[in-house]
This record gives C-alpha cells, structure tokens and sequence, in this order.
C-alpha cells in the first residue's frame, strides 16, 4: 500500500519535529549562558511583578517586558539553572516547525510548508536562537501565530470570533516581545489594509486599534528606552554588505546548503518565473524589516544584528520556496527534502560551536579557570574584573563555592584606571588575577596592571574573555623604549633645559612646566621603520608628576603621514591626582594594524590649560609580549 499525501507529510513533520527537539535539547543546560541572558537573570532580582514594571523606569531594557515577566515567573517557580532556564523557550522553537508547516502550506502548499518546517527545524540559526532565554525563540513562536491567524482572517476569510480573538491576543503578546518583531507586526497590518475585503475593512481596523491601545501601559517606559538608545553604544553601524553575510550566516555557513536550496528552487521553476501577488508579499516582509533596520542603524543608532532578523526569516524562507509550491511529495522530491534535510543536519553539526560559542561571551568557563587558578596561587593576591555587573560571574562561582572577593570589578574610565593605580601602588600582594568577558578594556589597563606586576605568569584566551596572571619581579623586557629621567639627555625628547631642576632632598632632577608652555614633553623625530612591532600591538606613553593643584593637561599619542592624522588619543591627568605626591599616568594606542614604515610618531604633554606642575621619569614604549587581546 503506497502511503499517501498526507502519510508522508506527518512523517517528515514528526521526522523534524524529533531531530530539531533532539538538536535544541542537546547540551541546552551546558553551554554558557550569555550576557544577554545573565543580564535578564539579573533584572529578576525583584520582590514583585509591580517591581520588576518598575524598574523599567529607572534601568530601562532595551526591549519590551513580555519574556522578561515570564523568565521572572518562570524562574520564581523552577529556578534558574541554564536547563530549567532555557527549556520554554527551546520548546516553543520546536512549536514553531508544525506552526510554519502550517502557515505555509495554507500560503501555497505542503511541499513549501515541508522545505520552510524542515529548515527551521534543522539549521543551525533558529536552532541556537530558539535556545536562548531571550524575546527569539519566543518571539519567532507567537510571531507565526500572529501571521497565522492574519492569514485566516485576511486571505482565507474565517470571519469568527475565535479568529478576531487569538488574532488580537497573539499581536499584542508579540508586540510586547521584541521591537523587532513589533515592526514585522506593523508591516504586516499595514499590507492587510491593502488585501482586506472592503466590507470587513471596519472590522481590520478596530482589531487593530485594540492591538495598538494595548501597548500604551508601557509606552512612558518605550520612551525611556528610545532615549537610552538601544544597543547603540556597542554596537557598530553595518556594512553595505551585511545582508550578503547574513544570508550565508542562516544557511550554516556552507555553500552546499545554499547550492542545494537553489537546485530545489530550480525543480519547481516550469517555463517560466512568473511572480504571483503572494510571492511578493513573501519577499517584501522578508527584506522590509531588514531595510528599515540597514538604514536607521546606519544613520541614526545600531540596532540591526542577525539575531533581530529571526522573526522575518521564515518570510524569506517561504520566497524561496514558495518557486517549489508545484512540486509533488512524490519518490524524487521526496528523495530532494531527505538529502536537504540531511545536509543540513550535517552542516549544523559542523557549525554546532561557532554558532553557540563564538557569537557570545564564555562566562562558564572563564570562571572555571578563575577559580582553577586562585586555588593554585601560592602567596598573597587580587582578584579584579572588567565585566558588566559582578552578577554575571557571580552566577557560576557562586555554584563553585568560590569564596574570593574582586578588588574591582568595573574599569572602563580614567577615574577607574586611576583608582586602580593608587591601590596597586600601596599594596604588598605578590600576585594580581585579571579577567574580562563581553566589554571593552581600556587600552592602558594591561600596561597599568604591568607597571606594578611586570611579569605575565599564565594567560588564557576564550571567546570575548580572558584571564591573566600577573606577578612582581623584573621589569618586562620592550620591543622599544625611549625614556628620561632628565638626568642625562635623550635625542628623542624635545624639552626646554632651563627648566630642569634639582630636589634638594633626594638629588633627582626633574623639569618644571611654566605657564607658557603648551606643549612642554614632546618624544619626537619617530617614524615607523623605527618601531618594530611585531610582537606588540600597544604604544604607551608614561610619565610621573606632582602639583599644587588638580592639573588639567593631557597626555597624547599621535600618529599621522602626509595625509594627515591617522591616529590619536588622549588621557586627562586630573584623575590620577594625588596632592602633595609624585603621580603615575599614561596613555596607550592601540594598534592591531601596526604601524606604517612612513608613518611619524609623536609622544607629548599637552598644558592645554597653561598650568604650572612637575615631571619626572618619562617613557614611551611597547612591552615586547604586549599583543593583547583586547574587545
């Protein structure tokens, strides 16, 4: 007996359904949980529902509230282990495969609705982001809903109140999930203003309005977060080519995959290509969301990240094999959707740990390390941190019984930088561990830390993490260095010798800066050829002082060629000020690029307010083992 059409639906339905649950359950509770989902951790340290709406006003996410509540409740009843905590969210990934089987056979039929499920089941973009405890995976679920039933109300015509109902519940929960999604939502209504029967037109419309007036309890919050501005101040504005490198993104990096989706397509092109209103409607929800995200990243604030596409991917999805909608579930299409679906199986395997691990900060085993590695120090240390809140690490020693405090756990200023120096400089501890994940180190942070701790013990790489052992001893040895004490001259500095004078006590001569003097310190005549960096990819700039007052000079970096300045930065020495006391400061210049042999390179003090102050032991230089890792 030959199965029929719908035999072989369910079984390639319940075929995706198994794999995508088995690949979404796969090690769900072991790898880290990322920033993002640590942050919303954090943000459920509330007494209340009331509370966590509250606190929307006064630390503002920068999405809506409706899978921060539920991770709020759902963690308040299962508790907060990376399993329990990303199990709802997996489930309705894997809801997702029947919905869009669903939503597009009714769109154009069951072989398009097979190619859709079976890709959301089995590639690795909805895979990983429907594991997230973040708006996606729930997001992608009630999103389907939504066109769902939009779909039977505006093309299929099921005027009843079930429809109008779970239509208007299913926008509001999305519009509350992801902004993202909000907009996929709005196009979509916009395009059923177009499609709509004229006589239900009334209708469309007042079931719109209750979606729309159902936001407005939260739109004080929206404003607040519209001004915090999003993820704007990490994120880089995309490139022209972003939507190219998307696209090979979600279909697992792998040209097989690709060329076997085109060749599907290229089964269910007839004679002739010829694209149907519903075509284009596929196509214009696939490329509008992304569209609108290019051009208010590029211009205004960067917002659009493959993650934030998820919701209109299916729409693409079903473009492209809405060119299959003919094809019958017959023995060689049949055999087409096996090897598709195998391939992309294969390839998801292959690209299992880059999409789950290199697009997200390590947090689980960078504190593994951390408390492998203070359990080993013989001897007196400090723990410090540059991380986003202490909870982040916090979360996993706390499961290690890591009973170590950090020093600090935020340095990401000038103030930070020099509040980190007066304590190293005071204090007797033999060793210092630093570690970072998912933030942007200043670049003098590392030459501070070695300027007390010269000597670099072990040091550890991950993704978007690193910890790293310093210790007292030697003075590290430099790719290169020019340096002063004004006890003798030095060919590269250029300063007034009037000006030197000295101390009476100690025997040190040291340069006193007048009033006049913009530009008192300059390490000049440097070019290029002249630093070999090869091993380095920092430049620092180091100088001692001591005032009578909080001096506000600036110690630069410069590097320019006969274009003009291709390089520069500064640091304020009013926060490394201490009255009545010789100061430490320094600027640092990154430099993953190198350096051009013709390039100049200039060091200098800029007395940008002519305040009068001292200067003693001054260098410029580049540690030799100074090619950091640095976000």
């Amino acid at each position: 007996m030959k199965p029929t059409e719908k035999n072989i639906i369910n079984i390639f339905l319940w075929s995706f359904v198994i794999i995508g649950g088995l690949l979404r359950f796969y090690n769900l509770g072991e790898w880290s949980l990322t920033n993002d989902e640590l942050s919303a951790l954090n943000r459920t340290q509330h007494d209340s529902n009331l509370a966590l709406w509250l606190s929307y006003a006064t630390v503002p996410d920068t999405h809506p509230p409706f899978a921060q509540f539920f991770i709020y409740n759902w963690t308040l009843v299962f508790g907060t282990s990376p399993f329990i905590l990303r199990l709802p969210f997996a489930i309705m990934g894997i809801l997702s495969i029947p919905l869009s089987y669903r939503l597009f056979n009714r769109w154009f039929s069951p072989t398009t609705g097979i190619l859709v499920a079976g890709s959301i089941a089995l590639l690795n973009y909805p895979i990983v982001y429907t594991q997230l405890a973040r708006p996606y995976g729930i997001g992608l679920f009630f999103g389907l809903l939504f066109t769902y039933y939009w779909t039977k109300l505006v093309i299929s015509g099921r005027y009843t109140a079930k429809t109008y109902i779970l239509y208007a519940l299913f926008g509001i929960f999305s519009i509350y999930i992801h902004y993202f999604l909000t907009l996929t939502i709005a196009i979509t209504i916009i395009t059923g203003l177009f499609l709509i029967k004229p006589h239900r037109f009334k209708t469309y419309i007042i079931l719109n309005l209750i979606i729309g007036v159902a936001f407005l309890p939260f739109i004080k919050y929206f404003i607040l977060q519209l001004n915090v501005g999003g993820v704007g101040g990490w994120l880089p504005s995309p490139e022209n080519g972003f939507y190219f490198d998307y696209l090979f993104y979600i279909f697992n990096r792998s040209w097989l995959v690709i060329l076997l989706i085109c060749f599907a397509i290229a089964c269910g092109i007839r004679d002739k290509v010829a694209l149907s209103k519903r075509n284009l409607v596929m196509l214009f929800w696939a490329l509008i969301p992304f569209t609108i995200g290019f051009f208010y990243s590029k211009y205004s604030n960067p917002v659009l990240q493959f993650s934030t596409l998820l919701f209109s991917f299916p729409f693409l999805l079903g473009f492209l094999f809405s060119f299959a909608e003919g094809l019958d579930l017959k023995r060689n299409n049949n055999r087409l959707i096996i090897i598709l679906s195998i391939v992309f199986v294969f390839s998801s395997a292959i690209n299992w740990k880059y999409y789950h691990e290199s697009s997200f900060g390590e947090f689980k085993e960078t504190t593994q390390i951390l408390s492998e590695w203070t359990n080993e120090i013989d001897g007196s240390y400090d723990v410090i941190a540059n991380i986003v809140d202490p909870f982040y690490y916090d979360y996993y020693l706390k499961r290690m019984k890591w009973d170590d405090t950090f020093l600090l756990t935020s340095i990401t200023t000038h103030a930070d930088l020099a509040k980190l120096s007066h304590h190293l400089e005071k204090s007797a501890k033999e060793s210092l561990v630093f570690t970072w994940a998912n933030t942007n180190n200043p670049f003098e942070l590392k030459e501070l830390i070695r300027y007390y701790y010269p000597s670099i013990k072990k040091s550890k790489r991950l993704n978007n993490a690193e910890l790293m052992v310093f210790q007292k001893g030697e003075e590290s040895a430099t790719q290169f260095k020019y340096s002063t004490t004004f006890d003798q001259e030095v060919a590269a500095f250029g300063f007034d010798k009037t000006h030197l004078n000295i101390d009476s006590i100690s025997g040190n001569t040291y340069y006193s800066i007048q009033k006049n003097e913009v530009y008192p310190i300059v390490v000049k005549d440097i070019v290029g050829n002249n630093l070999t960096l090869d091993s380095a990819n920092v430049i620092t700039f180091l100088i001692h002082f001591k005032s009578t007052k909080r001096p506000k000079g600036i110690l630069a970096i410069s590097i320019d060629n006969e274009e003009g300045n291709v390089d520069w930065r500064g640091t304020d020495l009013a926060p490394f000020y201490q009255k009545d006391r010789w100061n430490m400061a320094l600027v640092s210049l990154y430099l993953p690029d190198g350096i051009s042999p013709t390039d100049k390179i200039k060091a200098y003090v800029w007395n940008k307010e002519e305040d009068e102050f001292l200067l003693d032991k001054i260098s410029f230089f580049a540690y030799k083992n100074s090619q950091y890792y640095l976000k």
